[in-house]
C-alpha cells in the first residue's frame, strides 16, 4: 500500500494513503503538503497538525498519466506528468484554477522539476530540459543531451536564474554521470559540465555556492562548489548506497536509502560513518517485481539462465554472447535501456534473443514489465546490508568449499576477468563489485531465485565426482560443509 509517513527518523508520527506510486512531495506554502505519483491523475493534499499527518483534498489533474515532479513557483505550484508531455499549474489560492499545456516537443517523461524567480525547468528521460515561463507555462528555451537528465534545481543570483541537471550519458560515454550547470534565460545555456567518474548518481541537492550529489551504486557523497560560471569538485566521501531523495537539514544532508529501507544522515563526527536509521517500511511493488522478473527463469528447467545471468543486478556481466547464428555481442545494461527507451525497449526482446532459447514470459509484453524494470534498483549484497566488515568464519570456510567444488563452473568474474579468491571478500562487502559467480554454461549465483530452498539445493549436491541432483554417485555434503556453504553463498 502506497503511504506518506511521518517520522522524526528514530519512528513513526504518523501515516496517511498516498496516490499510488507516490514519489513526488513539496510543501503546499500553507503549512501543509501536496503528494503526486505515477499511477494517479491527481495531487493528494495532507495536513499536518498536533495529531500528527492526515489527508485532506485531491486535485483532479484532468488527462493525467500519472505525476512525476511537482514544484513551487511563486504563488502557483507546477506538475509535470510521468507518462506524457503535460505541464500544470495549480493557484494556491485558488486549487481549481488549473492551467495545463503539452509541451509536444520532447520531454515525454519528467523526472525533475524545479522553480525559481519567474521560470521553471523540467528534465525528462528523452535528455530534453525545457524552461518555461512561470505564470504561463509558455516554453522559453530548449536544450538537448545524450542521455536521461535525472534531477534539476534552479536558484537565482541576482537577476540570473541558474539551474543545476544531474544525467546519465555524453557523447562518448552512454554510461557516465554527468552534473551540468546551466543559465536558464531568456534561453538556455549550458555554462560547465563536471564527469562523476562513472557512479550512477540520481540525487542532486542544493541551491547555490554548493550542490551535493548522491550516487546510487557506490554510495557516495560528493560536494561541488559553483563559482561563476564553473563547477569544481570539494570533497568525495562515502555513504550510503541507493539514495533517491534528499533534504537539508540544520546538521546537513537527510537523505532516504531505497536500498537500504532507511533514513542516512550527517555523521556526528568527522572521523565516523553517517547514521542510519531503519524505517522498515513496505518494500516497494515495482521494485519486487523487477527484482523477480529478473532473476527468474520462467518456468524454465533448474539450471537455465534468467535475465540476471547475464544482466547482472541490471547491468552488465562484461561478456560477449553468442546467440544462437547471430553475430557475438555485449550485454547491455538492462536499467539503462529502459530508463532511455521506456515502453518500446520491449519491442525488440524476441529480436535480441533469438536463438537464446530463452522462455520470455507474455508479461514481458506489457507495460507493468517495462515500468518494473525502468524504475527496479537492485539491492546491494546481503553482505552490504548487513554492515559486515569481514565474511565472518563460517562463510570465509564456505567460500574455500565453494572454490573447490562449485567455481570450476560458477566463476568468480569482475569486468570479465577472473578473481582469486583472496579478492571476494573485498569485491563481496563493496556495493560497487559487480562480482559474479558465472560461467559459459552455469547461470551466475548472485541473488539468485531460489525456486526451492537453499537448503534443499545443497542437500541435492553430491561430491566425487561432481552432481546437482541427487542422483549422482559422489557423496552428499557433510553436515559441517552444507553449513559453510549455506553462509556463504546466502550473502550473495
Amino acid at each position: 500500500e502506497d503511504a506518506l509517513v511521518l517520522t522524526d527518523g528514530r519512528r513513526e508520527l504518523g501515516r496517511a494513503p498516498a496516490p499510488r506510486a507516490v514519489q513526488a512531495l513539496v510543501p503546499d506554502g500553507e503549512g501543509g503538503l501536496v503528494a503526486g505519483g505515477a499511477h494517479a491523475p491527481v495531487l493528494q493534499r495532507y495536513t499536518l497538525g498536533p495529531e500528527g499527518l492526515a489527508a485532506g483534498g485531491t486535485i483532479a489533474l484532468p488527462g493525467a498519466r500519472g505525476v512525476a515532479a511537482i514544484a513551487p513557483a511563486g504563488r502557483a505550484l507546477v506538475a509535470a506528468e510521468a507518462y506524457g508531455d503535460g505541464v500544470w499549474r495549480i493557484d494556491r489560492a485558488a486549487p481549481g484554477a488549473i492551467t495545463r499545456v503539452r509541451q509536444g516537443r520532447g520531454c515525454r517523461e519528467a523526472r525533475g522539476l524545479a522553480g525559481a524567480g519567474e521560470v521553471v525547468l523540467v528534465a525528462c528521460v528523452d535528455g530534453t530540459l525545457a524552461l518555461l515561463g512561470a505564470a504561463d507555462l509558455e516554453r522559453r528555451g530548449t536544450a538537448r543531451f545524450p542521455g536521461p537528465l535525472l534531477a534539476v534545481a534552479a536558484w537565482t543570483e541576482g537577476a540570473e536564474t541558474r539551474a543545476a541537471t544531474l544525467g546519465l550519458g555524453t557523447e562518448d560515454d552512454a554510461t557516465a554521470s554527468v552534473l551540468r550547470l546551466h543559465r536558464a534565460g531568456p534561453g538556455l545555456e549550458t555554462l560547465d559540465a563536471l564527469d562523476l567518474e562513472g557512479d550512477e548518481a540520481r540525487t542532486l541537492l542544493g541551491e547555490g555556492a554548493t550542490l551535493e550529489v548522491f550516487g546510487h551504486a557506490r554510495g557516495r557523497r560528493r560536494r561541488v562548489r559553483v563559482e561563476g560560471e564553473a563547477l569544481s569538485a570539494i570533497d568525495d566521501g562515502p555513504w550510503a548506497p541507493g539514495v533517491r531523495a534528499a533534504v537539508t537539514t540544520s546538521a546537513g544532508p537527510l537523505t532516504a536509502s531505497a536500498l537500504l529501507d532507511a533514513l542516512v544522515g550527517p555523521a556526528p563526527s568527522q572521523d565516523a560513518d553517517p547514521w542510519r536509521v531503519s524505517l522498515a517500511f513496505a518494500p516497494n511493488a515495482a521494485d519486487a517485481l523487477g527484482e523477480r522478473l529478473l532473476t527468474t527463469s520462467f518456468g524454465r528447467p533448474a539450471g537455465a539462465p534468467s535475465c540476471g545471468a547475464c544482466h547482472l543486478d541490471g547491468r552488465t556481466d562484461f561478456r560477449t554472447h553468442a546467440l544462437g547464428d547471430a553475430a557475438p555481442r555485449p550485454t547491455r545494461s538492462l536499467r539503462g535501456w529502459f530508463r532511455s527507451a521506456g515502453v518500446a525497449a520491449l519491442d525488440g526482446l524476441p529480436e535480441v534473443h533469438a536463438g537464446a532459447d530463452l522462455d520470455l514470459p507474455d508479461l514481458a509484453r506489457t507495460r507493468a514489465l517495462a515500468e518494473a524494470l525502468a524504475a527496479w534498483e537492485p539491492p546491494p549484497s546481503p553482505a552490504t546490508v548487513a554492515g559486515r566488515q569481514r565474511l565472518g568464519p563460517l562463510a570465509q570456510t564456505g567460500s574455500e568449499r565453494f572454490e573447490d567444488a562449485c567455481a570450476g563452473c560458477h566463476q568468480a568474474t569482475l569486468g570479465g576477468r577472473a578473481q582469486p579468491r583472496e579478492a571476494w571478500e573485498a569485491w563481496l562487502l563493496d556495493p560497487r563489485g559487480p562480482l559474479r559467480f558465472a560461467g559459459p554454461e552455469a547461470p551466475g549465483l548472485r541473488r539468485v531465485d531460489w525456486r526451492i530452498s537453499l537448503d534443499e539445493v545443497l542437500r541435492d549436491v553430491r561430491l566425487e565426482p561432481f552432481a546437482h541432483d541427487a542422483r549422482g554417485d559422489g557423496r552428499p555434503l557433510r553436515p559441517a560443509e552444507r553449513e559453510a556453504l549455506h553462509a556463504f553463498l546466502a550473502l550473495l
